[in-house]
């Protein structure tokens, strides 16, 4: 069965709404396990996760541990950083489970979990959001030659394009492969400095889940063509195309000079070079960054260690 009622919030003797409190007569802190001061709910309340890590692109579907869950709930809820709510579920086996969220920083971000559709939120954990280059090749997809992908429509690369995946990844029979942007709004450097991800379009619908999907790129329509970077995502097809939050395989980001459209691909040295005049233009009405960027570690093996505020340069 699972955990009995649940205790109100904060009630002495409970962890529920007190993870990472030391005071009262037992400890709701991740050091009361070698203490053996810990509250007799603390695995209830201050959740396990596994995996505890996963792109910063979101899509991960992680279980909490040590949480059976067997009696009805009117729905699961998991709210990151107070604000970002995604939808869980309890499989068949009684297990809770959770999708990260898409987020804009990496590092770890606090995490709560609602059973009661969102009503209340006693339990909480942390999720580690790092680099997409960080996690492993199971858990995203592969821009097939990636150089193609970023070089499309330039001299001598046409055909088709092809995008893998491992199939078992997702537990589903059909998928929805998209395609996302990414653009920055705002000033750069200023309070209204602003990046976003946005779901352009569908590159195929309902197709099986093989693990392979291969096409010839086609100039996009006109009003997605101002963006240029961006990413594939591959969701289950019961899934909504575009649903935020849902399961998914990420591809990289990478140039998206597959979908722009014909003035690119009729002269992309001209395209290149207005390009990078616009951004040389930019360079020089940027305010110096460095006064922004936090002191290094003494060392490097200070920096791997600290994998909330820095990783490797994947550039």
């Amino acid at each position: 069965p699972g955990p009995g009622p649940r205790p109100a919030a904060g009630a002495p003797g409970s962890c529920s709404q007190r993870c990472g409190d030391r005071d009262g007569s037992c400890s709701c802190h991740p050091t009361c396990s070698g203490l053996s001061s810990c509250c007799s709910d603390f695995r209830d309340f201050c959740l396990e996760i596994s995996p505890y890590s996963g792109s910063m692109m979101g899509g991960k579907d992680f279980v909490v541990q040590h949480l059976n869950w067997f009696r009805p709930t009117e729905g699961v809820i998991c709210r990151f950083k107070e604000s970002i709510q995604t939808l869980g579920h309890v499989d068949s086996f009684g297990r809770v489970h959770c999708v990260s969220p898409l987020l804009y920083e990496t590092g770890r971000i606090p995490f709560t979990l609602s059973l009661d559709n969102g009503r209340s939120f006693p339990r909480s954990g942390t999720w580690l959001a790092v680099h997409p280059n960080r996690v492993s090749e199971t858990e995203k997809s592969e821009l097939v030659n990636e150089t193609r992908w970023q070089y499309y429509g330039t001299a001598g690369i046409t055909g088709n394009l092809t995008v893998t995946w491992e199939p078992s990844a997702l537990s589903t029979q059909s998928v929805i492969i998209e395609l996302w942007g990414y653009e920055e709004t705002g000033t750069p450097y200023s309070d209204k400095w602003a990046a976003k991800w946005s779901y352009l379009y569908p590159l195929a619908t309902n197709i099986p889940n093989s693990g392979s999907f291969t096409f010839t790129p086609k100039p996009a329509p006109q009003n997605y063509q101002r963006w240029e970077v961006g990413a594939l995502r591959i969701i289950s097809s019961r899934y909504y195309a575009g649903e935020k939050d849902v399961h998914a395989l990420w591809s990289n980001e990478h140039a998206l000079a597959w979908h722009l459209g014909e003035d690119f691909q009729a002269d992309p040295e001209a395209w290149a070079r207005a390009q990078c005049l616009a951004w040389e233009d930019l360079e020089d009405q940027l305010p110096n960054f460095l006064e922004g960027v936090p002191d290094c570690p003494c060392t490097l093996a200070q920096a791997r260690a600290d994998s909330g505020r820095f990783h490797t340069d994947y550039g």
